[in-house]
């Protein structure tokens, strides 16, 4: 709840902002609440596919708004991030998880106990394409990263947490090295590499630290994995304005090499956490450890 009012703060101000400075205060606001958020709701739940819903309306509302003549055009697209959700779902799994409170109390004092638990999460490009597509294509569709989402709920549970993760690094990997030749073919390969994220880094890259972990360091786990990955945001986004004009297909270059070493990685550092209930992976840990 904290969480969320300084998030309404940040829009506010977006909102109301007259000039420069409060657009950057006001957004510097709400990403405290959207990373406050982004750690706590995994923690809480395993599968969801709203955040592509969501992704999808708000693609076509910028897009709507793009026609109105006045500063309407971008006040109504901040604006509306005030309007609440809730879910009785939610609800309800908040009160079961509330009922394992006590194996939180066994909480480590360091974390230095995290260090030996292995997790990657890659900066593997697709913010360059989510920030900057404007820039590499003038027409971009992303109904596909919505559609995309769906094998994974489907399928995620069959194919296990490890085998998806490989499967979209691997794929990821392959579209920046295919990226060559007319612009149609780069086009494509945009398309099937926001597919295979879409499909695999993309939500097993939220749910998985939330389920390897035990529970008396879970919050705390999920908090740095979190946060390495706004970090890697944050870095992807300064950066790769720069290197798209210095280096041009170098780019895909780095971010091929780069998904290729996860592929790799994924095969021994990744345990995979499907059909282990959130609260017996503690359990496993220790009788994986003995």
């Amino acid at each position: 709840m904290g969480a969320c009012i300084i998030f309404i703060i940040g829009v506010i101000i977006q909102t109301a902002s007259i000039n420069r400075g409060m657009l950057i205060t006001g957004r510097f606001i709400a990403g405290l609440g959207v990373g406050t958020l982004s750690m706590v709701v995994p923690v809480y739940q395993s599968e969801q596919w709203a955040i592509t819903w969501g992704i999808l309306i708000a693609f076509w509302i910028d897009y709507g708004c793009h026609f109105i003549k006045s500063n309407a055009s971008w006040r109504v697209p901040i604006a509306i991030q005030m309007v609440p959700a809730n879910d009785p779902a939610v609800i309800e799994e908040f009160e079961d998880i509330k009922e394992v409170r006590l194996e939180r109390e066994t909480v480590v004092r360091s974390y230095t106990e995290l260090a030996k638990y292995p997790i990657r999460r890659p900066a593997h490009g697709i913010n360059v394409i989510m920030y900057f597509a404007p820039s590499i294509f003038k027409q971009y569709q992303r109904c596909h990263n919505m559609l995309a989402t769906i094998p994974a709920i489907l399928w995620v549970d069959r194919w296990g947490r490890r085998k998806t993760l490989m499967i979209g690094s691997f794929m990821c990997g392959a579209t920046y090295f295919i990226q060559a030749g007319v612009s149609y073919l780069v086009i494509v390969m945009v398309y099937l590499f926001v597919i295979s994220f879409a499909a695999s880094w993309g939500p097993v890259g939220w749910i998985y630290p939330a389920e390897i972990f035990p529970m008396h360091i879970r919050s705390r786990a999920s908090s740095i994995a979190t946060a390495s990955n706004w970090l890697f945001n944050f870095v992807v986004g300064l950066v790769a304005p720069i290197l798209i004009k210095k280096i041009t297909w170098g780019l895909d270059l780095i971010f091929a090499i780069e998904m290729e070493v996860i592929f790799t990685g994924s095969i021994w550092a990744h345990k995979d956490a499907a059909r282990i209930a959130q609260y017996d992976s503690g359990r496993k840990e220790k009788s994986d450890d003995v």
